[in-house]
């Protein structure tokens, strides 16, 4: 098998990514690294020494080194390894890094491949090579976890549910995602909201009658009861703390969950209620977390009423900095899920932030698995 040269940069994927191609994984990897990518050469290093391969450094010293200095590098590491089967990974380093090490593998006649990191393909670049093998596209498909996906950005997947505790209480979160238009049902939600929360507050599982004059207010109450999420169909009444969150709100993260499930089916890539842990230790909670395509994918799920005195504007922006590319990778999108319609200047600050919405509208269930499939399966 072969040795591979990568360039180390703050895109990490591309030089991990070749190892789940099986025409060119290679045994051995060299990470070519700058003192400054010397925090993403250990991660690569780790993830990649997990999986049997050995791993070793070309230290490039400081960025600054002139074009004849890194030519001088990589001329010498070609030399020393000159009877092996080494391959350039030219896709990651600065400009003058890759232009350097390019000509000099080119000058040996050894093989030299870049990572298209719109769609993970591999492209040979010297067509002169008369081996076959050199002269196709290779397709990197077999998906890596999102534990692995964090890891190679210096994150942490401390804590996340990969399957839904309580199956028994879906029909109720497709019952309201069926009503996410009406909106006066939206109205009748928020009291739901309300009134679970008032109850956690109170650290307790009664959250009371509510409106007893409603009759709408009455069916809902005998739909928690018939649902098994509460004990009595006239009250708020909670079976359990897991209960009480669930009509908070939690309802609408496991039905985002289970519908994500039917469409990324791979074991360790789909999470609910997962807990992250940065390079700097600080943690986020992510209502639910997906991986797919080698692309990460952030839904925040909310049932409040954003009206226009009452701005998403605060849960945007916390989005935005949890899914941000500083924090877990260039190839982070982030969606925000909500019940209630948000109004035009919070749609501009999604737009601004590149954040996806997906709007009350497309929550039916005749709707929202069609929509998620636009995000998730879009072609790369």
């Amino acid at each position: 098998m072969s040795h591979h040269l990568c360039l180390v940069s703050d895109q990490t994927m591309p030089n991990y990514l070749p190892i789940k191609a099986q025409e060119i994984k290679p045994s051995k990897v060299t990470l070519a690294v700058t003192d400054k990518m010397k925090t993403q050469g250990e991660r690569l290093r780790q993830e990649l020494s997990g999986h049997g391969i050995m791993v070793d450094i070309l230290s490039l010293g400081a960025d600054a080194a002139s074009f004849d200095e890194l030519q001088d590098i990589f001329l010498e590491w070609v030399s020393n390894h000159e009877t092996e089967d080494i391959v350039l990974n030219v896709t990651g380093g600065t400009k003058p890094m890759a232009i350097a090490a390019q000509e000099v593998f080119r000058g040996f006649r050894k093989p030299v491949f870049y990572v298209d990191v719109d769609t993970d393909k591999v492209w040979w670049l010297d067509s002169s090579l008369d081996t076959p093998k050199w002269s196709v596209k290779c397709n990197i498909t077999k998906p890596i976890t999102t534990a692995t996906y964090l890891a190679l950005h210096g994150v942490t997947l401390e804590s996340g549910q990969q399957a839904f505790k309580n199956p028994e209480w879906f029909e109720f979160a497709k019952e309201l995602a069926e009503k996410a238009s009406n909106r006066n049902f939206g109205n009748l939600l928020g009291q739901l909201n309300r009134l679970a929360k008032e109850a956690e507050n109170r650290n307790s599982l009664d959250g009371g009658q509510g409106d007893v004059s409603s009759t709408e207010w009455m069916n809902l109450l005998e739909s928690l009861w018939a649902n098994e999420i509460t004990r009595d169909k006239t009250r708020l009444l909670f079976r359990s703390n897991e209960a009480r969150f669930f009509a908070n709100g939690g309802w609408l993260e496991a039905y985002l969950f289970h519908y994500i499930k039917r469409i990324v089916p791979y074991n360790d890539t789909t999470y609910l209620n997962s807990i992250l842990k940065g390079a700097s230790g600080e943690r986020n909670e992510i209502d639910v977390l997906t991986q797919t395509h080698n692309q990460l994918f952030v839904f925040e799920c909310k049932t409040r009423n954003y009206s226009n005195e009452n701005s998403a504007a605060e849960a945007l922006y916390k989005l935005l900095a949890i899914g941000s590319p500083k924090n877990i990778g260039l190839r982070t999108n982030n969606i925000f899920v909500t019940y209630r319609d948000l109004n035009d200047a919070d749609l501009k600050r999604a737009d601004s932030y590149r954040i996806k919405i997906i709007r009350a509208n497309e929550l039916h269930p005749k709707h929202i698995e069609s929509k998620l499939k636009a995000i998730l399966e879009r072609e790369l």
